[in-house]
């Protein structure tokens, strides 16, 4: 079952936060989250458009907002992306869902400095064969991985190359996934040089 929790569940983010605000339920963990998995912003215009075109729900955001007809600052946020369709919405969230994962995964390999700890040896083994030049393993890195690859996922590709090959990850995101570069061992301080 999809919860709020999932990182590509806009829709049951935004679905729950409406229930929430709808019931006079605001003070949970679950509500919180609706705004905090990289997609707060599109939660928010999707929100508030659903006010727009619902009198019932524009009264609920009314009482959650104690009579501010700006809900906050919700109106303002939600501006920026007038004249976006829905559905371009939704897909400017995954995108920068993505993107924030692929920038945390590559933020949380370079400074956890006992990353290494979390995995065995196996999975730096099974990860680095993923993502390492399968004609030289010393070779430049650049390989492409699935957009529904794990923040977590992310750091350990990261970590791999940083294991076997002492030069740090790039990781960023475009519509065809998450693309992880590298110098790559031969480039790097621990290279033949």
């Amino acid at each position: 079952m999809t919860t709020p929790y999932d990182r590509d569940a806009l829709s049951v983010r935004v679905n729950y936060a409406a229930q929430c605000i709808r019931k006079g339920s605001t003070g949970g963990r679950s509500f919180d989250t609706c705004f905090e998995m990289n997609d707060g912003e599109f939660v928010v215009t999707l929100l508030v458009r659903k006010a727009e075109r619902d009198p019932d729900f524009a009264a609920a955001m009314l009482r959650y907002w104690r009579g501010d007809p700006n809900y906050g600052s919700w109106k303002k946020t939600a501006a920026q992306h007038a004249g976006v369709s829905d559905k371009t919405l939704r897909a400017r969230a995954h995108y920068h869902r993505c993107v924030q994962a692929a920038l945390s995964a590559e933020r949380w390999a370079r400074h956890d400095n006992d990353i290494e700890a979390h995995w065995l040896r196996a999975d730096f083994d099974r990860a680095f064969s993923v993502v390492k030049n399968p004609d030289d393993w010393k070779a430049p890195i650049d390989a492409t991985l699935p957009d529904k690859t794990t923040t977590e996922d992310l750091s350990l590709y990261a970590s791999a190359i940083r294991f076997f090959t002492a030069t740090e990850a790039t990781i960023t995101y475009s519509e065809k996934g998450f693309r992880i570069t590298a110098p790559g061992y031969r480039a790097g301080p621990a290279g033949d040089h």
